[in-house]
């Protein structure tokens, strides 16, 4: 019994410990006011999961953080851009 209840903490910490908040650094072209940002804002938002999302609207940078077990690909990213009217020129992410 002792070794079930082991393992069974085992696998729930291990699975807990790889589940990572994601982050999401893009560029994205064509953004150049609030009311653009607001629109990538909105696009991002539709999904569950979006912790948070920062805009530098001198570079055009988006960042969009994620929670444990969200995750998106870059077609998925891009579509999103894409869909709010917008090109995305680059993407990095990583976990935290």
């Amino acid at each position: 019994m002792k070794v079930l209840l082991s393992t069974l903490l085992f696998i729930i910490c291990t699975a807990s410990a790889s589940a990572k908040d994601m982050q999401y650094k893009m560029r994205v072209d064509g953004m150049t006011s609030p009311i653009a940002a607001l629109g990538i804002e909105i696009s991002f938002k539709k999904y569950e999961g979006i912790r948070a999302i920062y805009f530098n609207l001198h570079k055009g940078r988006v960042i969009v953080r994620t929670k444990s077990g969200t995750t998106f690909t870059k077609k998925e990213i891009k579509t999103i851009i894409e869909n709010a009217g917008f090109t995305m020129k680059s993407l990095k992410s990583r976990g935290l």
